[in-house]
């Protein structure tokens, strides 16, 4: 590997930051504290990231600095390894090659090596946040709140995406980092999504904990096929994802569709679709009332059967998707089973109301697969602002099943259609919040900043934000930290 890094630059960055360490112990104000002192280096060559460093796990005297390699306007990342000649050659990564064995000063020996890490140097990525610095891994994080880009593998993408993270945290005090990846994952797509944002979080020193999703878990009429099976392959590495089995939902059960059927209708397909042991559970487990907040739902047992043919095959196929991936995760290297679920009905007819939360919510928790997050139908449109007048309300509403929303601004907040929104926001966020879950808001390109501001307050921060794909130069992830 031929990298045009200067010895005496190389040494001099060596010998800086075993004199901040020698007395200290690696913390992130050792860190910043190095970084305040480069500039005193007067290097040319070399811009280092100080976040990143991390002591070898096998040699104390050695340590590990991602940084760029910049000759004649070309920016090559590497990864450095700094070292006493007391401390042998580290054997984790095999394609290091030797800057400079060096006394700066005429003091201690140093030994610095470069080893490749750009995005596409998937090995070393992973090998760094393996087994030098697990923090810089992502993680399953419950129902904690985020701000979830979505992206694609793009190297000069993902930095900015962190370094807006790093304005969130320190304005409200709170990691809300997460990525998703919200294409199908065909050709290594997938993988190379992960690498790019595990790179750019160790670029970035970003230990305050990140999820990576995957958005493209989604079933249609025909059940989990081979594709899907393979695509949960490919995703096993991430640590959240979105299941979305909207197209399995029966709307013979819903009266606000017009395919809506009578009460002995529904009790033939209730029969006929759910197994006898399956009804007996139902019909035993929400028999009980559920006390949220200051609101009781009790649940009839029309509404049961009718809860249960409606969303019935949807959440079975839940189930067997949790468990594949479950299964999948336990293989990976070092793996554990354990990852955030998010159950998805946004892609449904109809507006999803708080006691079908429950259903949901309650059924897949009590059947051993809870959910940590839950996106449900708020009645956006891709591309389209949010109404904010009642004229508006009733064109954008066409087409849709979604009178009721009309109906319930004109009763109870006339010609305030965000007043409604919020009330109904306020509703899911409590429910999801009863079975330790979070509210997920898909903003398309429409949603606009009063419709945000609305949700952020109806649910107290406490939701998880998915915005558009970002740009290139992360300025939509900068845009959404402002909003």
């Amino acid at each position: 590997m031929d990298i045009p890094i200067k010895p005496s630059e190389a040494a001099a960055l060596a010998d800086l930051v075993f004199q901040e360490l020698e007395k200290r112990p690696l913390t992130d104000q050792t860190r910043a504290h190095i970084a305040a002192r480069l500039g005193g280096l007067a290097l040319s060559a070399i811009r280092p990231h100080t976040g990143s460093l991390a002591r070898d796990p096998v040699h104390s005297a050695a340590y590990y600095l991602v940084a760029d390699v910049v000759p004649d306007g070309v920016t090559i990342p590497v990864l450095l390894r700094l070292a006493l000649a007391s401390s042998h050659s580290g054997e984790i990564f095999r394609n290091a090659a030797l800057i400079g064995r060096m006394r700066p000063g005429g003091g201690r020996e140093v030994i610095v090596d470069a080893i490749p890490f750009s995005s596409t140097d998937h090995e070393n990525i992973r090998l760094f946040a393996e087994r030098i610095d697990t923090l810089l891994q992502p993680r399953a994080q419950g129902a904690q709140p985020a701000l979830v880009v979505a992206a694609d593998s793009q190297e000069a993408a993902l930095p900015p995406v962190f370094d807006a993270y790093r304005t969130i945290l320190k304005r409200m005090g709170w990691s809300a980092a997460a990525i998703a990846y919200s294409g199908a994952p065909r050709q290594g797509s997938s993988a190379d999504l992960w690498h790019a944002a595990v790179w750019a979080a160790i670029r970035a020193g970003w230990r305050e904990s990140y999820r990576i999703e995957a958005h493209h878990i989604r079933v249609a009429g025909h059940g989990i096929t081979e594709d899907v099976e393979e695509t949960i392959r490919h995703a096993a590495a991430y640590s959240k994802f979105r299941l979305d089995a909207s197209h399995l939902i029966d709307y013979r059960a819903d009266h606000r569709t017009t395919q809506g059927w009578s009460e002995p209708d529904i009790e033939r397909l209730y029969e006929e679709n759910l197994a006898a042991d399956l009804r007996a559970w139902i019909e035993s487990e929400f028999s009980r009332p559920f006390e949220i907040g200051a609101v009781t739902q009790r649940f009839a047992p029309h509404e049961v059967r009718r809860f249960a043919v409606k969303f019935g095959r949807a959440l079975l196929c839940i189930e067997q998707l949790y468990d594949a991936i479950a299964k999948a995760r336990s293989r990976q290297p070092g793996g554990t089973s354990r990852f955030d679920c998010e159950p998805s009905f946004a892609s449904s007819e109809t507006i999803t109301r708080a006691k079908e939360l429950t259903f949901c919510l309650y059924w897949l928790k009590e059947r051993g697969r809870p959910a940590q997050s839950i996106v449900a139908n708020l009645a956006f449109l891709s591309g389209r602002a949010y109404p904010e007048t009642t004229e508006e309300q009733l064109e954008y509403i066409r087409g849709h099943a979604w009178d009721e929303i009309a109906e319930r601004t004109g009763v109870l907040y006339p010609g305030k259609p965000l007043d409604e929104l919020a009330h109904r926001v306020t509703e899911l966020a409590a429910t999801a919040r009863y079975f330790g879950a979070a509210l997920t808001v898909q903003a398309s390109s429409g949603t606009q900043p009063a419709v945000l501001q609305a949700i952020g307050r109806a649910t107290g921060g406490r939701v998880n934000v998915a915005v558009p794909e970002i740009t290139a130069n992360g300025g939509d992830a900068r845009a959404a930290t402002r909003r």
